[in-house]
């Protein structure tokens, strides 16, 4: 992944504010960091899950992440996942690149958790 010097020293920084945007570009919404629940997110990547090395398949990666606010149906969507600093707002990582498998409202009905995987859990 290739970024400019100036990503590079943001993120280095302790103290920086970062921003997570959701995008679902078949439904053409944008989640940003006011609809996402403090401290939700979660982005689960790994080769293998033994102690032990075996080649028999491959583990799909998956993000999980809880929104307030969204009420489109959006289970089967693309999700983009991206993130961005301050002074970063121009320059945003991409962090996943997905489907949607589920997104259940929780008790209280306003958020929902979204649980999403990457092309490889389709396969």
């Amino acid at each position: 992944m290739e970024v400019s010097q100036n990503v590079k020293n943001d993120y280095k920084s302790n103290s920086i504010t970062k921003h997570v945007t959701l995008h679902f570009p078949e439904l053409g919404i944008d989640v940003g960091m006011n609809n996402i629940y403090y401290e939700s997110l979660c982005l689960s990547e790994s080769l293998i899950e033994k102690e032990s090395m075996e080649f028999v398949g491959c583990i799909a990666s998956r993000f999980k992440i809880q929104v307030n606010g969204l009420k489109a149906d959006i289970k089967g969507k693309k999700i983009i996942v991206e993130i961005a600093t301050d002074g970063t707002l121009d320059e945003p990582i991409t962090l996943f690149h997905g489907i949607v498998d589920s997104a259940m409202k929780q008790s209280n009905k306003q958020i929902k958790e979204i649980v999403a995987y990457d092309e490889l859990y389709t396969k």
